[in-house]
């Protein structure tokens, strides 16, 4: 980092204190969810009053307008946790959803699978350019971290990708140490 002119002093804002220091402080956390009901919905329009605007288009990802406005590769984040994990943004906010009686499971898997899993195509030239990266060598790069377990790959164990370049999931069994579990990829 240092050759790129970022010293360790400028990181410091960005550091979480150590248990002890916070100890040493006294600062004690809580999560505000153990006493107050959160709503998304209410909170929307408590903001709404006070001037804060949903975004005009659907976050890449997600079917929601009203998370992550703040900058251009969130979802880029999400589709690297989609391809981590077999999970993203969607069903996050799918299953907050059900949770609250907003949606059933069935409409939940029906916005999932017709949001998740793709690359995020709005800001992907600008991702591109940024890391100085071809497409090519951004799949190659993903590839490498990619949960090869959840995803459909050739004979010779390549992931899939379809004329997007987006993967699909693929039914799995996968074992723990203690049980076998199997999954049916949306």
């Amino acid at each position: 980092m240092m050759n790129l002119g970022v010293e360790k002093r400028h990181l410091k804002p960005y550091v979480y204190p150590s248990d002890e220091e916070i100890r040493q402080i006294g600062i004690k956390g809580i999560f505000l969810g153990q006493y107050f009901k959160y709503d998304i919905e209410k909170q929307l329009e408590t903001v709404e009053k006070l001037g804060f605007s949903r975004n005009p288009e659907l976050k890449e990802g997600t079917y929601t307008n009203w998370e992550n406005l703040d900058t251009k590769y969130t979802g880029m984040h999400d589709y690297f946790k989609w391809v981590k994990y077999g999970f993203g943004r969607a069903t996050d906010h799918a299953s907050l959803d059900i949770r609250s009686g907003k949606i059933n499971r069935e409409e939940g898997l029906k916005l999932v699978k017709q949001y998740e899993g793709k690359i995020p195509e709005k800001y992907f030239e600008d991702f591109l350019n940024d890391m100085e990266i071809t497409r090519d060598e951004f799949y190659a790069i993903v590839d490498k971290f990619t949960n090869k377990a959840l995803f459909k790959k050739d004979k010779l164990g390549n992931l899939l990708r379809d004329n997007d370049g987006n993967l699909e999931k693929s039914s799995t069994t996968i074992y723990n140490g203690y049980e076998k579990f199997t999954f049916i990829m949306l």
